[in-house]
């Protein structure tokens, strides 16, 4: 929808909803309202944008009728408030009167408008007028966005983000809306899970639009799994790959009798066989076994079926990954999801597969993540003292990976080896303090380039970054290798006179890692003004990350000052994880289970594999940022293995990075996946 289209439905709307409201009166002055418009009048037509936008603000905590019109007549065409910051300083000022007609008018503006549709600054400032609108609770208001849910595209999609946000009291409001339904309202209805919206998603998902009808069944399987179940047999035959896709899932999670075939189907079939896979590894649904089993999938989409195999578990399914184990091309692959099974008869496989010199060096692999997980423990000694004397490199990487994991004490002293293969390894668990501090010590004395950005994975832990000079992790910012965002954190942490201007400089680049890293490091800083640093920082970021970053550190913050960037994120910020990060700061919900994971022991697991032909682990670095935010430098082992263990819950993602100082990282994100 074109951007003029979009305002033109925004103004009739308004006027539907009141003819007048052009008229109504908004707050009636005082006189510190005059005195407050008066102070920001000359403001407005300063060239500075930095004085523009503190009239804004002055305006926005000056509640008459002047102020607001000002405000209003900013986000006109042509108006005062001349870019997207600007147009986002104003949005934020009316968002505490978008109950008011003059302001309300306003905030529709600003959610129809934005010069570059495509900007993330324009999408900010959209997605934060329409939940200044949604948090209003003013019947206009959500009749408005309800209207707008029925728009396809940019502004449909904008309304559901304010409504997830702000649901209304009543969903009847969303029901009644004029206008077909669109993703974006059957999405929305999934989202609020309230039975009532059952009969218009199981009327959608019969729709003309075969986009819809895969939505609104996904939608509907949230709210009525039998009624949704009921639909996807009736859909299983369409001839839309994305309905049957769906269907298949929906069969699948809610296990009927048929979904194992559905799903081989679905599997067997090139076009819709990545897609099927992911369903089984969601459903964990033991049923589909025998039928997964069967299916004989492309070489791109192998991995997946293997982890769908063990997730499945049964029989047949891992006679499939035993073979797998004993075949090269997926003996990784197949360990690692026999590492990740909880099916008991997974750990005997991997148990056989020890006494096979061949198939060792994985196996116990399998079984070290099996343990760091809490699925089994089993005693690999014997196997770990024939790696140890294995002429393969990469068997001894294997037994100072497990070695690292199962006994740190021991993996804390292979860190002091003359073996690189192992140091690169063993580094690789520094996520237990006791390696992660053995790694510090020789990272201050390291000259290696290579050896120092793997070593520099202990900077993930504040105890050991403590022990590193800010000489050393200046020098490793500045090689913008695998290990500079990590001493970023590092110094941020160290916050004080003389690196305040550097870490200013961190928040306002352009790599948004930085930035996170940056943030998150500012959360242990011994300097009260950090939370204005970080208060400036959240202002007019566009990177939900970076954002999720500034509102953790606020959150681990006690100054006062903190609370009104939180309040700000917890009401306004589009994303969803930003607001609950906010309101778990400020004690306005209890710890989620997410939360408490993370305060207990991390049992997160990783295992990734560069492709062939690959650089030797010497060149070429992962980085692995994990849901807690971190970038974490990682060595290959000789067979281009990359191992983690300990990691916190949920997704990961990976990339190629440079390991020698000078050297640019590519930073292609080359997958993502789960800590699992």
């Amino acid at each position: 929808m074109r951007n003029v289209s979009t305002a033109a439905f925004f103004a009739l709307a308004l006027l539907a909803a009141d003819p007048g409201f052009a008229q109504t009166e908004p707050p009636k002055p005082s006189l510190r309202g005059r005195l407050g418009v008066e102070a920001a009048r000359p403001l407005l037509r300063a060239e500075p944008t930095e004085l523009r936008q503190r009239a804004f603000e002055r305006l926005g905590s000056t509640p008459s009728t002047a102020a607001l019109g000002l405000l209003a007549h900013a986000l006109e065409p042509g108006g005062e408030a001349r870019n997207a910051r600007e147009r986002l300083v104003v949005v934020r000022a009316l968002a505490g009167y978008a109950n008011e007609e003059v302001a309300r008018g306003a905030l529709l503006r600003a959610m129809a408008g934005g010069e570059a549709l495509d900007e993330p600054k324009d999408a900010l400032v959209r997605e934060t007028a329409a939940l200044a609108l949604a948090r209003s609770r003013d019947p206009r208001s959500v009749e408005l966005l309800s209207q707008a849910l029925r728009q396809a595209g940019r502004t449909g999609e904008t309304a559901r983000i304010a409504l997830v946000a702000h649901p209304p009291r009543k969903i009847q409001v969303l029901l009644s809306a004029r206008g077909a339904p669109t993703e974006s309202l059957v999405e929305l209805l999934g989202e609020l899970g309230d039975p009532e919206g059952a009969p218009l998603l199981e009327t959608a998902s019969r729709s003309a639009l075969p986009a819809l009808r895969a939505k609104a069944l996904g939608a509907l399987l949230r709210l009525d799994p039998r009624r949704a179940a009921s639909v996807a047999r009736e859909l299983g035959g369409d001839r839309d790959a994305r309905v049957r896709t769906e269907s298949v899932r929906v069969l699948a999670l809610t296990r009927a009798a048929e979904a194992g075939e559905k799903l081989a189907a679905l599997a067997s079939d090139p076009a819709t066989a990545s897609a099927a896979l992911a369903i089984a590894i969601e459903a964990r649904n033991p049923d589909l076994g025998p039928a997964l089993a069967r299916v004989h999938v492309a070489i791109d989409d192998r991995d997946a079926w293997l982890a769908a195999l063990a997730r499945s578990g049964g029989p047949e399914p891992l006679a499939r990954l035993e073979t797998a184990l004993a075949t090269a091309d997926t003996r990784w692959a197949a360990a690692y999801a026999l590492a990740l099974s909880t099916d008991d008869a997974a750990e005997d496989i991997l148990v056989r597969a020890l006494g096979s010199p061949d198939r060792r060096g994985d196996a116990a692999r399998a079984l070290t993540l099996r343990a760091a997980a809490e699925i089994s423990h089993v005693d690999l000694d014997d196997a770990l003292v024939a790696l140890a004397r294995s002429p393969k490199t990469s068997d001894r990487a294997a037994w100072a990976f497990a070695l690292g994991v199962t006994a740190p004490q021991r993996g804390a002293e292979l860190v002091n080896g003359a073996d690189p293969v192992v140091v690169r390894a063993v580094a690789r668990t520094a996520t237990h303090p006791t390696v992660a501090r053995a790694c510090a010590e020789r990272l201050v004395r390291e000259s290696d380039p290579g050896l120092r950005g793997s070593l520099a994975i202990a900077l993930a832990l504040p105890e050991a970054a403590d022990l590193v000079p800010n000489r050393v992790l200046v020098e490793l910012v500045e090689s913008r290798g695998a290990a500079a965002h990590l001493a970023a954190n590092a110094l941020a942490a160290r916050d004080g006179e003389g690196l305040r201007p550097r870490l200013r400089e961190f928040l306002e680049s352009g790599d948004p890692v930085l930035r996170t890293h940056t943030a998150l490091g500012l959360a242990r800083s011994r300097e009260a003004s950090a939370v204005g640093l970080l208060a400036d920082a959240y202002r007019f970021e566009v990177e939900p990350r970076v954002r999720r970053a500034i509102v953790t550190a606020l959150g681990a913050r006690s100054e006062p000052g903190r609370r009104r960037t939180l309040d700000l994120a917890k009401e306004l910020d589009p994303d969803p994880e930003v607001r609950r990060l906010a309101r778990a700061a400020l004690g306005t919900e209890p710890a989620t289970n997410t939360a408490a994971t993370a305060a207990s022991e991390p049992r997160g697991t990783a295992w990734f594999k560069l492709p062939p032909p690959a650089p030797g682990p010497s060149d070429t670095m992962f980085v692995v940022e994990t849901s807690a935010g971190l970038a974490l430098p990682l060595a290959p082992d000789p067979d281009g293995s990359v191992l983690l263990a300990r990691l916190p819950e949920g997704g990961v993602r990976k990339r190629i990075a440079a390991a020698r100082p000078g050297l640019e990282a590519p930073g292609a994100v080359k997958a993502a996946a789960k800590a699992r």
